[in-house]
């Protein structure tokens, strides 16, 4: 590493790594040689012997990446959604910063997908109104196997529509035993997590009331 920084002039590992992953920007010209792109580009679709998932538990774990107990301001700032990343000095807290706000646009994005009508015209029972006027005519109109149902088969719904969703309401409700989730024979958190589900999706409803089985505050069912 010596030898590295010494002969190509890089002041530190970050300068360094902000070389070697500069992105090249639309229009202007690549100095990077063919090498050089072929390297990270390998090292970034995991073609590499070593891959990112080898190297983010390194620097996410690594003793040096954490702040000590007496800097407080630092350790606060871990999965911190507001402060600025460029204001978190130490790897560990940064990083789990950084995820928290992809995974929170991601998360609400998802949400917001899940509260729109199918555009393929599939069936959905967020989306079913008791009669229609027939002015539209791919309205959905709720029928007797729309209300036989349970909440179980509506829980597993959510959860193969979008796992990440599912996956965030579950980590509030659901139970772990040795780090793996268990479903409890009383109370069982998948229909805990429909309904916390459900209210999500109920304010991305009421953005799109034209597509949308809502009139005022209530479902048209």
């Amino acid at each position: 590493m010596d030898d590295v920084m010494k002969n190509w002039g890089f002041r530190s590992l970050g300068d360094f790594l902000a070389a070697l992953f500069h992105p090249r920007v639309r229009g202007e010209k690549d100095n990077r040689s063919s090498r050089h792109r072929q390297v990270v580009a390998a090292f970034l679709q995991g073609r590499s012997n070593v891959a990112m998932a080898d190297i983010i538990p390194l620097i996410y774990n690594h003793l040096k990446s954490r702040p000590k107990r007496l800097n407080t301001a630092e350790r606060s700032a871990a999965f911190s959604p507001y402060k600025r990343l460029t204001q978190i000095r130490f790897a560990a807290p940064c990083l789990s910063a950084w995820a928290t706000r992809i995974v929170g646009d991601a998360a609400y994005a998802r949400v917001g997908k899940m509260a729109r009508k199918p555009k393929d015209g599939s069936r959905n029972r967020r989306h079913l109104r008791a009669s229609t006027n027939g002015r539209s005519p791919n309205t959905q109109v709720v029928d007797w196997e729309d209300v036989e149902f349970t909440v179980d088969e509506l829980a597993h719904g959510y959860k193969d529509e979008d796992q990440l969703v599912w996956f965030l309401t579950e980590c509030f409700a659901g139970s772990r035993k040795n780090g793996k989730v268990v479903v409890k024979k009383t109370r069982p958190h998948p229909v805990v997590c429909y309904y916390s589900q459900y209210l999500q999706i109920i304010p991305k409803c009421r953005q799109h009331p034209r597509s949308l089985a809502y009139k005022g505050d209530q479902l048209k069912f």
